[in-house]
């Protein structure tokens, strides 16, 4: 697996999150970041996230598959809560 961040990004909207590998002596697997915009100030803020370890019987791209899953519904519950304005 790549290094580099992945970042989904809804046009319409500025929530996004992103998933990095996670150091080996941490456990490795994947860790992800869920970002929006400060509804007072208008600036970027990390709003949560998570780690996805390898679990038994798991390998790397179970977890990530795992870390994307819950990305997307994340993604899909914030414009779900915009819709609601």
């Amino acid at each position: 697996m790549s290094d580099q961040h992945i970042t989904n990004a809804n046009e319409m909207r500025s929530d996004r999150y992103e998933i990095e590998p996670r150091p080996l002596p941490m456990g490795g697997g994947w860790r992800i970041r869920f970002f929006g915009r400060d509804l007072e100030t208008g600036q970027e803020s990390e709003m949560g996230g998570g780690v996805f370890p390898v679990e038994d019987g798991q390998d790397e791209k179970d977890a990530y598959a795992d870390a994307m899953q819950t990305g997307q519904e994340w993604l899909q519950a914030q414009e779900e809560l915009g819709n609601e304005d």
